[in-house]
């Protein structure tokens, strides 16, 4: 867990920038690439500050609002928050599905990125594909999180649990390869699968469940399988950073966030003109 000294030292960092520009409202992100794709979205106003993940925005930010720092506020990715009930705190923007990255993957990006990969595939099938596979490991990543399990995810190898070709996942293969990554945790094979029958059983929303980091790192493989040449997770992400079209964010119900938090935080901007709110309709003469 970060310290609260390490936020104060974040949080000063921010009041350092903006003493020069006061009339600047600040947005704290989680990462690097949070502010590649959040810079598209925010107004010129609006000074981007990335951080080391969830929690430093968050602790950040508690630090500056005890401090009555106006005009600042921070995007975090919902991950498990939607699936176990967690409310979304005070100048807090979530994201609609569980990341930013299975928000592109739902967005037309997807189909451009085939394009670009000149594979004729339908984006609305494979979408569904992509789903189906990571829906596994995302109900597990989320069971880990609720009930404290010190586990990770980050060595897993795809390609022992997803066909590369056809996509389809296998569940008892994912609990072998996840504990393969864990040596010494303490639950069995079966325990796990029986974990994540119980966690299916509550119907979530597809996208509230899959991690979009799964999600993009197995249409790396199955895009590496299709052209025989290594594409990786990383480079798909980006790409469909830049093909994800401004139309599809300004629908998302976190601009309609910003756009409420605009109206009780002025003279502050968060988002640029292109996502400001349409004119009200006048009424018949």
């Amino acid at each position: 867990m970060r310290s609260y000294k390490t936020f104060d030292s974040s949080a000063n960092d921010v009041m350092m920038t903006r003493s020069a520009k006061q009339q600047h409202s600040a947005m704290l992100l989680e990462g690097v690439d949070d502010e590649r794709f959040y810079r598209n979205i925010l107004h010129s106003m609006c000074l981007s500050f990335p951080l080391d993940g969830k929690e430093d925005v968050l602790g950040t930010l508690s630090v500056l609002s005890a401090r009555g720092q106006a005009g600042v506020a921070g995007i975090i990715d919902a991950d498990c928050d939607h699936l176990i009930g967690h409310a979304c705190p005070v100048n807090v923007f979530r994201t609609d599905f569980r990341d930013v990255e299975c928000f592109l993957v739902s967005s037309g990006a997807l189909g451009k990125v085939l394009n670009e990969h000149l594979i004729r595939e339908s984006p609305t099938s494979l979408r569904r594909l992509l789903i189906r596979a990571s829906s596994d490991i995302g109900l597990l990543r989320c069971e880990a999180l609720r009930l404290g399990w010190h586990i990770s995810f980050k060595v897993l190898d795809y390609a022992q649990f997803i066909d590369r070709r056809t996509l389809i996942p296998d569940r008892l293969k994912l609990c072998t390869e996840v504990l393969r990554a864990n040596p010494g945790f303490a639950l069995s094979e079966k325990e796990l699968v029986d974990s994540i029958a119980q966690a299916e059983d509550r119907k979530h929303h597809p996208l509230h469940v899959c991690s979009g980091h799964d999600l993009t790192a197995i249409l790396a493989m199955w895009i590496s399988n299709k052209r025989k040449a290594l594409v990786t997770a990383k480079e798909i992400e980006r790409q469909l950073r830049l093909a994800v079209g401004l139309a599809s964010i300004a629908q998302t119900k976190m601009v309609t966030a910003m756009r409420n938090w605009e109206k009780s935080n002025v003279p502050f901007r968060i988002l640029g003109d292109a996502f400001a709110a349409p004119p009200p309709k006048q009424p018949a003469a």
